[in-house]
């Protein structure tokens, strides 16, 4: 049973202890050691776990998205003060700047594609290294926040007039109209993410008074069309949000390779002929390691988010690691045999759509009995009207709960 508080409690409670944590990191170690720091971290990393465990809010989905971004947060913030020092051998320090980079790494890109250091576009515009063409005006990027703004409110109005048990009726007894309904509220989550971002990303250009000009380049979309994905590898690693990536490659990509690469070492002397078979493998449990992790957080968000009869434990674990196979079953796939004929894209777009149909229950479950799509609700809406009549007048099929 959780104790019932108010959405400013929750809010002033949980951000505090965050940002006692990240402040903390900041602190020079002349003043305050590396060993002080870890023990100070200790009670507030386990007040940031507990916080949602113990406590609600009358605003459901704030509590849910503070357990997601509270979990993704301990976890990054144990690789930056316990697993990268000692990796480094360095003190547990960041800049200003690098907690700048921090704060806005799961949604501004950083780093080029060959992997060095990307330059901001203010940055860019001052050396005049980025031209009129690749620069784009912050009018436009207004226009892209109203454009998914719009997009969210309008599939978000459609999905609210289906109640929980109209959902649990599709799957038991129309799977096509289920496949339906889960491409167009993946269509939802994608549009929620990409406002998220755009407005975020507005925020930064407003507040660093540095130029009213952006590269796209720098600020991708937080989840390009994950509905369009050819193969589970490019869902996963292209279309779906990255906004726990540099905590599941740091936390754990990075160790579980170099763990399995050094042990491989050991006896790839003796067999010169597996050490091809060797690195697939460390590159195979790396790839593993993230989606168990990626599990554990998701259990974790289910198990304090929901009503325990809601929760069944180990769903979300069996869907990330069944999704970490599939992955590495295309990755033996693709190295075995040359894959390059008509139709290639539409044939993995129907694998993933299967694969996806089959497996999204068991992560989808509690989530779908907790009607997680009427968190939607809380938001201003200038559409619900217009698509509730047109359900009423029976234009567009939906849901019966309006």
């Amino acid at each position: 049973m959780k104790w019932q508080v108010s959405f400013a409690a929750f809010s002033g409670l949980f951000f505090g202890l965050e940002a006692a944590l990240w402040l903390l990191l900041t602190l020079r170690t002349e003043k305050v050691s590396s060993r002080t720091k870890r023990v100070i971290a200790v009670p507030l990393l386990l007040g940031v776990l507990f916080v949602p465990a113990i406590f609600s809010c009358p605003l459901r989905g704030f509590e849910l998205t503070y357990s997601a971004f509270g979990i993704g947060s301990i976890l990054r913030l144990v690789d930056l003060y316990w697993i990268i020092p000692r990796r480094e051998g360095r003190q547990v320090y960041l800049s200003p700047d690098q907690l700048s980079v921090e704060a806005w790494a799961p949604l501004r890109r950083t780093k080029g594609r060959d992997g060095t250091a990307k330059s901001t576009a203010a940055e860019q515009e001052a050396e005049g290294r980025i031209s009129a063409s690749d620069k784009k005006s912050i009018w436009r990027l207004a226009v892209s926040v109203l454009v998914w703004y719009f997009a969210t409110d309008v599939l978000g109005s459609w999905l609210m007039t289906f109640g929980a048990q109209e959902v649990v009726d599709l799957v038991a007894k129309y799977p096509a109209y289920f496949a339906l309904w889960s491409l167009i509220a993946m269509a939802g989550v994608a549009c929620v993410f990409n406002l998220y971002g755009r407005v975020s990303q507005l925020c930064y250009i407003l507040f660093s008074l540095r130029t009213l000009h952006y590269d796209p380049d720098e600020w991708p979309l937080v989840m390009p069309h994950p509905y369009l994905a050819t193969s589970i590898s490019d869902f996963w690693s292209k279309r779906w949000h990255q906004i726990f990536r540099r905590t599941w490659v740091s936390f754990a990509y990075k160790p579980v390779l170099r763990s399995t690469q050094a042990f491989a070492k050991l006896y790839a002397h003796h067999i010169p002929s597996a050490r091809h078979l060797i690195a697939s493998m460390s590159s195979a449990l790396a790839s593993l390691s993230v989606f168990a992790v990626s599990g554990f957080m998701h259990e974790y968000i289910a198990l304090v988010s929901f009503q325990r009869e809601y929760y069944k434990p180990g769903r979300q674990m069996l869907f990330f690691v069944s999704h970490g196979l599939a992955v590495v079953f295309e990755a033996i796939v693709s190295q075995s045999f040359t894959l390059s004929f008509p139709g290639r894209k539409l044939l993995g777009w129907i694998w993933v759509m299967a694969f996806g149909y089959w497996t999204f229950p068991w992560f989808f479950q509690p989530y779908m009995r907790d009607q997680i799509w009427h968190i939607l609700s809380h938001h201003p809406t200038v559409c619900k009207n217009f698509v509730h009549n047109l359900c009423k007048e029976g234009w567009i099929w939906c849901g019966k709960d309006m």
